[in-house]
């Protein structure tokens, strides 16, 4: 009779993970939709294929949820033209937005032209869907087959080709033209913005920084208006560099950044209570808080609190802060 009862409670406790669980699910594009290609492929580049985040699925996965979608399409009759999709990113989580619950979804794929072993540049989505926690599901699948619908029906762009190791390896290739990455030295000053700061372009350079055992505590700039130095408030900016060490403003402080492996790297630390591992990203595009605001939050529980250091990366197509690891 328990193991009856035990059985029992364990089927009613997996019918209630599954029915809590969103799927994400493409949906069937516009009544005559055409492509101007006979066959389509995908290649599947995200860091992390196993999660499109907190209680959500692709169901089906999304490599059939592309074929179903294109068979509704007016396919071309030359099966020898093939549109390829490079799905990058596309992950759910939940912030605020002014007080209130919003739901948000990173996008980003790449659509391309592809002939023999050549692949042509078609189309790209790089975006943060924001919506209602209940529709931001329809909303990024809305816009994720909007622009497959548009991509498809695209010709390319140049005549410039990939090799398939350059388009697997293409947030390298993309990196080849921003200065942050190729730079030999970083150029001191303040950056207010991801764009300056990828381009090495200081808003200003003069400054006073105050350092405590290696810490980067406060900077001030002087303000012409008020003749003074005033106070530079992290949540304003991006970065500073100061004799060529970068500075990422971040939840109210400076931190410490550096390049490892092509990557623009930076630690933080942050309190938490015991047993709890709540930390969420943000997608904030310049300085400031992105704990709180739209970028959620670290959530406590009871216990003592201690403090874990994570590992950041910057985005380097936007300047997004996230876990490196």
């Amino acid at each position: 009779m328990k193991k009856t009862i035990i059985l029992l409670l364990a089927l009613l406790f997996v019918a209630g993970v599954a029915q809590a669980q969103k799927e994400f699910k493409l949906k069937s594009p516009e009544e005559g939709s055409v492509s101007l290609y006979g066959r389509v492929g995908f290649l599947d580049s995200r860091e992390n294929r196993h999660s499109i985040g907190e209680d959500v699925i692709e169901n089906p996965p999304f490599a059939v949820q592309l074929q179903n979608y294109v068979n509704q399409l007016e396919m071309a009759s030359d099966a020898n033209k093939i549109f390829v999709l490079q799905l990058r990113d596309l992950y759910f989580f939940k912030g605020k937005e002014d007080g209130k619950a919003v739901g948000l979804c990173r996008i980003r794929a790449n659509a391309y032209d592809q002939q023999g072993d050549d692949y042509y540049f078609i189309n790209r989505i790089d975006v943060v869907v924001t919506a209602k926690p209940k529709e931001i599901y329809a909303e990024a699948a809305d816009a994720l087959g909007t622009f497959i619908r548009e991509s498809i029906s695209a010709a390319r762009m140049g005549d410039f080709p990939f090799t398939l190791a350059e388009v697997k390896d293409i947030d390298t290739f993309e990196k080849q033209d921003i200065p942050l990455f190729n730079a030999p030295a970083f150029a001191d000053g303040v950056y207010y913005d991801y764009l300056d700061f990828a381009d090495q372009k200081p808003t200003s350079i003069e400054m006073q920084p105050k350092m405590k055992d290696e810490t980067l505590k406060e900077v001030k700039i002087y303000d012409e208006s008020k003749k003074k130095w005033q106070k530079l408030s992290p949540d304003n900016v991006y970065a500073v560099v100061i004799g060529g060490q970068p500075y990422i403003a971040y939840d109210g402080k400076f931190w410490a950044g550096y390049l490892s492996d092509n990557n623009f790297l930076f630690n933080i630390s942050y309190k938490v209570n015991s047993g709890n591992g709540g930390f969420s990203i943000g997608i904030g595009m310049g300085g400031g808080s992105r704990h709180g605001g739209m970028g959620g939050g670290i959530g406590y529980t009871f216990g003592a609190k201690k403090t874990v250091t994570q590992l950041m990366k910057i985005d380097h197509l936007n300047g997004t802060a996230i876990p490196a690891e």
